[in-house]
């Protein structure tokens, strides 16, 4: 099992970007939190979208429409 599990999470980073924690980022989502009343993991959610210059965020509970720096929020159940 743990041997595809790492298959898995290889495949999947040849193919992904995968966004790493800095010190700016844990310190935009804190950031985000205060400015616009988003939980403590969603901030750190946006604030890595936001890092990686991601353009859309689909997400099945955060604020749909919700745009900051050229990121949209899509809530899929709205």
């Amino acid at each position: 099992m743990q041997s595809r599990i790492r298959s898995t999470i290889e495949a999947l980073m040849k193919i992904c970007v995968v966004q790493d924690y800095s010190k700016e980022m844990l310190l935009l989502a804190s950031r985000l939190r205060d400015d616009h009343s988003f939980s403590f993991w969603d901030s750190h959610i946006v604030a890595g979208a936001l890092t990686a210059q991601c353009t859309l965020l689909v997400s099945e509970d955060m604020q749909d429409g919700f745009t900051k720096d050229g990121l949209t929020i899509n809530n899929i159940f709205k």
